[in-house]
Formats: structure tokens, C-alpha cells, sequence
């Protein structure tokens, strides 16, 4: 499914096995490939979108609709499963900034936007440990850390040696936080 950077890369690690209650998620083993494969994010994380990214006029009206839809939403399942998403589509922008603007300032501000979705994932996913589905939230969860350390390690191919560091830093935190997911 995907390449590594290369084999000395500090930020990729190896793939884990990882198994929910309910159901079993293999992430992929890695090739040896020197250069990064490419990632079509539409097919990866369809039906998400970049649409408005950071820097844009109409975003903050974005962030204000995904906040109201997360006040509707009830239930740690169910708020998890939506911080999960919102995770994805701040990735998504942040690959959009980076292969069409080169906007690096607004980069790191959404890895950091997609960084917080995911730790409040996580926290909501631990909290909700004894729901009767939660072998479903953390398989979703890890098909989703599969998808993202996937895109990341791609666009770690992409970036100038300076720059490397905040995809890098991501890519860390998302192997982080896949062997908590267990």
C-alpha cells in the first residue's frame, strides 16, 4: 500500500498488529521501497474533502459548523467516531497546503488542528472502554491511524530537509498513539 521514505528514516517505524474485542485490523506492512508511493487522499479518505483550508476567508465558518455539529452529537462513542473524522479532514488540509499553496505556516497550524482531533479521539475512545461496541470505535480508529500514517509518511517524502520535522513529528505522535489503541 505504501512505500517508506527510506529504510534509516527515524520518523517511520514498523507496522503493528493490533486487535479489537470484536473484530481484528492488520495494518499493512511497509516495502523497502527508497521513495514514497503516491497517495490519492480522495480514494483514501473519501468522501473528505479539503475543501476551505486554513487561511481561507469562509474557514472559520467551517470550524464553527463542525463545532455545532459536535455539540449535537452525544455519547463518547459517538463524539470519538467524530474527532476521528475531523482528525482526517485537518490531514487532508494540511496536504492540500502543502502540495498546492507550500503555505508552511498554516501547515503546522493544521497538523496541530489534526493532532488535537486525535488525542481528543483517543481520550474519548479510552473513556468509553466499556460501551458494547467498542471493538467497532477502535478498529475505526485504527483503519483511520493506517490511512493518516500513510498520507504522512508520503508528504515526509515531499517536504525540504527543514521542514521534515513537523510531518515528522506528526508521524511520530500517530505511532504513538496506534499502540495505545489496542
Amino acid at each position: 500500500f505504501f512505500s517508506i521514505v527510506s529504510l534509516a528514516d527515524p520518523y517511520v517505524a514498523s507496522a503493528k498488529v493490533a486487535q479489537g474485542r470484536r473484530s481484528t485490523y492488520v495494518a499493512p506492512s511497509p516495502s523497502t521501497s527508497p521513495t514514497p508511493a503516491p497517495v490519492d487522499t480522495y480514494a483514501l479518505f473519501f468522501p473528505i474533502t479539503h475543501g476551505k483550508v486554513i487561511g481561507d476567508s469562509l474557514y472559520s465558518l467551517k470550524l464553527l459548523k463542525e463545532r455545532l455539529r459536535g455539540m449535537l452529537i452525544f455519547g463518547d462513542f459517538n463524539k470519538a467516531m467524530y474527532n476521528i473524522t475531523l482528525s482526517e479532514k485537518r490531514l487532508v488540509e494540511t496536504e492540500y497546503l502543502l502540495t498546492t499553496n507550500g503555505d508552511f505556516e498554516n501547515v503546522k497550524k493544521s497538523l496541530e488542528a489534526s493532532r488535537e482531533k486525535i488525542d481528543m479521539a483517543l481520550s474519548l475512545t479510552q473513556r468509553a472502554r466499556g460501551a458494547s461496541n467498542i471493538g467497532d470505535l477502535k478498529t475505526a480508529f485504527r483503519k483511520s491511524l493506517d490511512k493518516q500514517r500513510r498520507l504522512l509518511i508520503y508528504l515526509v517524502g515531499r517536504v525540504s530537509e527543514d521542514k521534515k520535522s513537523a510531518v515528522g513529528d506528526q508521524l511520530k505522535h500517530i505511532l504513538s498513539i496506534e499502540s495505545q489503541v489496542q
